[in-house]
């Protein structure tokens, strides 16, 4: 994979989330989280791409609403809640990203009972 500045990148454990590579200096990358800016080595990221929806996975959460892998058509849904409290699938590729929340970082903040 080559790596490229303004690249969205997803490290290897996910719990920073989905950041943006700034800077590429031999391995050493400069990446930019939400809250922070790491520097890291190449072989720390899983994916990355010049669009976000490349980056998901099962299990994420993309605008709050859970994303599943659909094994039929080989693409990704989300399955989100009607008004009418019925469960509704739409492609991944359909929707505006606003907000990706890795399943790992989810994980992390849950509170299990």
């Amino acid at each position: 994979m080559n790596l490229e500045a303004g690249m969205y990148i997803r490290p290897k454990d996910g719990l920073d989330g989905i950041g943006i590579l700034k800077e590429i200096d031999g391995l050493s990358l400069k990446v930019e989280f939400k809250k922070c800016v790491v520097a890291n080595t190449a072989n720390h990221y899983k994916k990355a791409s010049y669009e976000l929806i490349d980056l998901i996975e099962d299990g994420d959460y993309v605008n709050g609403c859970k994303v599943e892998a659909d094994d039929l058509l080989g693409k990704y849904i989300v399955i989100y809640e009607s008004e009418e409290r019925k469960y509704k699938r739409m492609y991944l590729g359909r929707i505006n990203i606003d907000k990706i929340v890795t399943k790992e970082q989810f994980e992390k903040m849950s509170y299990k009972v």
